[in-house]
């Protein structure tokens, strides 16, 4: 199932303009992980060995977490400049962005790619996402 998949290793000198250009020109799936995230490779198989029409970013369950997860999608994230009210989850810094959403995901990612708000590129990325309403589904 990895075939059609390409890895994005993200850390702080990652623009999303980098992301952008990476998913852009492929036609495979782009799997973002952030530099920081330790994850066991049943997790990480939840977004590489399954099938994917959608998005698809790693969470865990917790209480007053700073990601929402409602009606099996990612409704809110947060950012260094945004919080989300009544988080049930935490994004665990991995997400699968779905070539079946393309047009909308580099339109997203274009309208952000020169932000100067702060924050992680990934988490950045993930808001954006969630706020054009783009499906993020959550593994």
């Amino acid at each position: 199932m990895t075939a059609n998949l390409r890895t994005l290793e993200v850390d702080q000198g990652t623009k999303i303009s980098d992301v952008r250009k990476a998913f852009e020109s492929s036609n495979q799936d782009l799997l973002l992980v952030d530099q920081n995230t330790v994850v066991t490779n049943p997790h990480i198989e939840l977004l590489t060995d399954y099938p994917r029409t959608v998005t698809t970013a790693l969470v865990s369950k917790v209480k007053n977490g700073e990601t929402r997860v409602s009606q099996g999608r990612i409704t809110g994230a947060s950012s260094g400049f945004h919080e989300v009210g009544h988080g049930n989850h935490s994004f665990l810094g991995i997400i699968r962005l779905s070539q079946s959403q393309r047009e909308v995901i580099v339109d997203a990612l274009s309208k952000i790619e020169n932000t100067n708000h702060p924050g992680n590129v990934i988490d950045l990325i993930l808001v954006a996402l969630v706020r054009a309403a783009i499906v993020v589904a959550p593994a």
